[in-house]
């Protein structure tokens, strides 16, 4: 099978559907095509220069078509529409690879709308994604008043183009049960065309501790960030911005220390609350790391900490056998279940209350283990390929 996956977004090395669907379908034997701009992630964002560029380059990358993970990219042109991507020439880029299947990983975009139409003379089938979760919904959507100026032009300039996007669609993937709802109350996704497939983390980059060396390798890369083996380990990996907010689990290490508790954690990433977080006592920041690096570190933590909004980092955690705690607010509650603590978002001390539930080392590892089996069974890229293969089929 012929299959074109379509992103707004594109940086090698990263660990997002873009780069983890395409390598997985095309490790099942189908000729997978990423077409993408030339934008890299989050190139469109007003801090990119300061967030991201140390760690991923130039936000605008040469066009051009290559191969990384047997399968091919497109890069194409770009232009920002009120900051919304449109890439240029797409649709005679998907008329030369003619593919059976084109799955758009957004529900509503530019190249959604221009693919959905095309449908009508071109003969693939369509799929779309939806990633959006409630957690960053607008606060005055939520209150659904049509007649509140904002509210309606997003719907003249979601919703409406969103319904006939979705006439053209066979099947939206919502990567969680809140995203399903967006999907539908929002972008005008149809019920009867919403099928739920997670994100998924690759269990074979991500595993726990699982012999001799990587037991002595995770006290090397402790010893040498300034942490002993006895310590308790926390980490967070991402955006350092105030709607993530990695800051409440530094405050809450300051909390642990005073109590004379041998938490610590680690913070990788950067973003503007990185001096706040350096401040803070027992905590340490180091600069985004390549995808294929981050479970090294992972394994050398104990706990996974992400106080907000959800992160596919996650998973990755979960699949290196570590818990997890994340905001009682995340939209997909099964992915913490057995496996991690949920706590109160924005409560400092509940955060605290629960990190110190997870003192006990005994506790932690079962977490882990179950958490490890759940990414194998529920989560791996490979398996979530294979699902929505079956789904294209029938």
């Amino acid at each position: 099978m012929k299959i074109a996956v379509v992103s707004d977004f594109y940086s090698e090395g990263m660990g997002y559907t873009e780069n983890c669907l395409p390598k997985a379908m095309a490790s099942l034997g189908h000729e997978v095509h990423l077409v993408t701009s030339n934008l890299q992630v989050y190139g469109n964002s007003s801090d990119y220069d300061i967030t991201y560029k140390p760690y991923l380059g130039k936000k605008i990358q040469p066009c051009g078509i290559f191969s990384v993970d047997n399968f091919c990219v497109h890069r194409l042109p770009h232009v920002l529409l009120s900051n919304y991507i449109y890439i240029v020439g797409i649709i005679k880029e998907i008329i030369k690879i003619n593919p059976n299947i084109v799955h758009v990983t957004n529900c509503i975009s530019t190249s959604a709308f221009k693919l959905a139409l095309c449908t009508l003379f071109l003969k693939y089938k369509l799929f779309t994604e939806c990633h959006q979760h409630s957690s960053v919904v607008r606060p005055h959507l939520i209150d659904k008043n049509p007649f509140y100026p904002k509210n309606l032009f997003y719907f003249i300039s979601r919703t409406i183009p969103g319904k006939i996007i979705n006439k053209f669609t066979s099947k939206c993937f919502p990567i969680a049960p809140d995203c399903a709802m967006v999907a539908y109350q929002f972008y005008g996704v149809s019920k009867e065309k919403i099928h739920l497939i997670p994100i998924g983390t690759d269990t074979d980059i991500f595993y726990p501790v699982d012999d001799a060396n990587t037991s002595k390798e995770n006290i090397y890369l402790r010893k040498s960030l300034g942490f002993q083996a006895s310590d308790i380990l926390c980490v967070y990996s991402g955006r350092f911005s105030n709607s993530k907010n990695p800051l409440l689990l530094a405050r809450s290490i300051v909390n642990l220390q005073k109590k004379g508790l041998p938490f610590n954690a680690l913070f990788i990433g950067d973003g503007i609350q990185k001096k706040a977080i350096e401040s803070c006592q027992g905590c340490k920041v180091i600069s985004f790391v390549k995808y294929d690096q981050l479970p090294r570190y992972f394994r050398a933590a104990d706990i996974g900490v992400w106080p907000t909004q959800e992160s596919v980092s996650m998973l990755d955690a979960l699949a290196c056998g570590i818990p997890v705690i994340a905001s009682s607010k995340i939209g997909d509650p099964y992915r913490i279940e057995g496996n991690g603590k949920l706590y109160n978002e924005g409560d400092i001390e509940h955060l605290t209350h629960i990190l110190e539930e997870l003192y006990n080392k005994n506790i932690r590892i079962e977490l882990g283990k179950v958490g490890r089996q759940k990414m194998l069974s529920s989560y791996s890229w490979l398996s979530n390929a294979k699902k929505i293969i079956d789904i294209y089929m029938s």
